[in-house]
């Protein structure tokens, strides 16, 4: 459908006349957005350059948003609303979250790392999983506003 409207106004010699009206320049950099979420999406990004992955879905999101809201403006409504359940999301996970000092210790003959929390044995079993995430100093303790900076492990009672 985009390609269409590029090629009619460029067979008539009005694409840059066109780009130039902020409704089509915003509506570009919502495009942008999405075509930089699309393209750091790759596995082979994600794999290789996490953090890469991460700025650009940074990136890609904030330009998306800003486009779109200036693009169309009745669009404000709904991004508040996302905004709202996702703000919601994380009170939840933080409101069921328990607090515990662990002890991390790295098995290297096994390849594995083990993740010991004493005093945490109530109602646990061999076979289920929390989501571990570590808070630091060191890390700055901003990973906490991340839900995708909880890891999963497994419990071995």
């Amino acid at each position: 459908m985009i390609f269409d409207a590029v090629y009619k106004y460029a067979i008539n010699a009005q694409l840059a006349q066109e780009v130039a009206t902020p409704l089509v320049r915003h509506g570009l950099i919502g495009l942008g957005g999405v075509w930089l979420l699309f393209l750091s999406s790759r596995p082979s990004v994600r794999t290789t350059s996490y953090p890469l992955f991460l700025t650009a879905h940074l990136a890609g999101l904030t330009l998306f948003t800003v486009g779109i809201l200036l693009h169309q403006p009745s669009t404000l409504l709904y991004f508040l609303v996302a905004l709202t359940i996702y703000a919601l999301d994380i009170l939840l996970r933080t409101l069921k979250t328990r607090l515990a000092t662990a002890r991390i210790v790295q098995v290297p003959e096994l390849g594995v790392t083990r993740v010991e929390i004493p005093g945490v044995g109530d109602g646990w079993r061999a076979g289920m999983h929390v989501r571990v995430r570590v808070v630091c100093k060191e890390m700055g303790g901003v990973n906490t506003l991340f839900p995708g900076s909880a890891h999963p492990f497994t419990v071995a009672c």
